[in-house]
């Protein structure tokens, strides 16, 4: 098992099955589950130590995530310096009536881009073979409807699961 952050130490006959779960890609299988329920732990104990592999699995996820997350924020900067370049070459290449440019290195064209079509007028006034409709369920309205009350019309499934809080 590879070793990130660890916020706690958890107790040996729990490591193993951990490490297990981290070489199998962290899928429950049923016989990690019975591994589990056959430690003999009292059941505080096991719970505690649960909660602690927990914290250390998230703690290390978000500092992926983090990280994961200043690589895209490069990425897309640079993407967006590439977007920038091509506009003035584009530009350049047309104010001169340069439409190519062959090198050794690289290879350039200057060519037409499919029409770009906007409404200008009011968006109720766009002709009806032109618009798009979209529904969706308003799951906020709903929940408020709910709330309010206490049912909601036929055809709304309503589940109701539980969470860890750590």
């Amino acid at each position: 098992m590879t070793r990130g952050i660890a916020l706690w130490e958890i107790v040996g006959e729990l490591t193993d099955v951990c490490s297990t779960l981290e070489q199998q890609g962290g899928e429950l299988t049923d016989d990690l589950e019975e591994r589990l329920d056959g430690l003999e732990l009292a059941l505080e104990v096991k719970l505690e130590n649960l909660a602690c592999y927990i914290q250390n699995l998230e703690a290390e996820g978000n500092a992926i995530v983090e990280t994961a997350s200043k690589a895209v924020a490069r990425g897309k900067s640079r993407l967006a310096k590439a977007k920038r370049l091509r506009a003035y070459m584009a530009l350049n290449m047309d104010a001169v009536g340069q439409d190519r440019l062959d090198t050794d290195r690289v290879s350039v064209r200057l060519k037409n881009s499919h029409p770009k079509i906007e409404w200008s007028g009011e968006v109720g006034d766009i002709p009806e073979q032109f618009q798009r409709h979209t529904v969706a369920l308003d799951k906020k309205s709903a929940k408020a409807w709910l709330k309010a009350k206490n049912e909601l019309p036929d055809g709304f499934v309503i589940t109701q699961g539980k969470h860890i809080s750590l």
